[in-house]
């Protein structure tokens, strides 16, 4: 009985080891990968337009878009020679709005009013 549990012993002690040895190698070849891979690619140059996410509008409801133009090199908001177009599709892909504003409001949004009559059918626009 002792020997048969000496026996176990080994065995989850070489296993263990075993295991123990496979987890820093993983580790390792993890961390090279980090310190090897390329640096990212940035646009030094342009324009990041933003403009709030929704997944749900509701049919026949207007919606208001309020949407924000920085420049890429500094983050600062462009505050003058903006002219924007809104182009909107509806799920079948047909072309429904093209507008156009550029008008930027003490606060640097672009506002764009859409009429809920765009948003009568269910479907991704």
């Amino acid at each position: 009985m002792k020997n048969h549990h000496l026996a176990l012993n080994n065995i989850y002690k070489m296993v263990k080891s075993k295991l123990l040895l496979i987890v820093y190698v993983l580790i390792f070849l993890l961390s090279i990968s980090f310190i090897y891979a390329p640096p990212v690619q940035k646009n030094e140059a342009g324009l990041s337009i933003r403009f709030p996410q929704s997944d749900v509008i509701k049919n026949g409801r207007n919606l208001e878009l309020n949407t924000h133009v920085d420049r890429i090199t500094d983050g600062l908001a462009m505050k003058s020679d903006i002219n924007c177009t809104l182009h909107l599709y509806n799920s079948t892909g047909q072309h429904i709005i093209n507008i156009w504003n550029n008008v930027i409001s003490e606060t640097f949004d672009i506002e764009f009013e859409l009429d809920g009559r765009n948003f009568t059918t269910n479907g991704i626009y």
